[in-house]
């Protein structure tokens, strides 16, 4: 089942110009319900219902089978507002893209681990 985040209180700075939250917002909220760091390699939005100033919303997170995050955004009455998909880049996607640098800082990194 999903797991309810920390609720989010709408500010102004969440809005657009016609007051309701901006599109990017929703997938800024959403981003900050998964892990940091995430390299994401899909996204995918629904809009259901508008967000006005000052109301709440709580996110919903939940894994796909395929291991994608699912946000879903949810206002007072219980309402679905937004879903937000994001599908991570896998490790071996990740490795095959890495440069020598990358590699090279990586290395770097994990030896100041030890």
């Amino acid at each position: 089942g999903a797991v309810k985040g920390e609720e989010i209180l709408i500010l102004p700075h969440h809005l657009d110009v016609n007051h309701h939250v901006n599109n990017g917002q929703y997938v800024r909220i959403a981003m900050d319900c998964v892990p940091k760091g995430l390299k994401i390699r899909q996204l995918r939005v629904e809009y259901k219902k508008q967000v006005r100033l000052h109301e709440v919303l709580a996110p919903y997170v939940s894994r796909t089978e395929t291991g994608a995050y699912v946000v879903v955004l949810k206002n007072r009455e219980d309402e679905i507002c937004c879903v937000v998909e994001l599908e991570a880049v896998s490790v071996a996607e990740a490795g095959s893209k890495m440069t020598e640098d990358d590699l090279k800082k990586q290395m770097t990194v994990d030896d100041m681990e030890e």
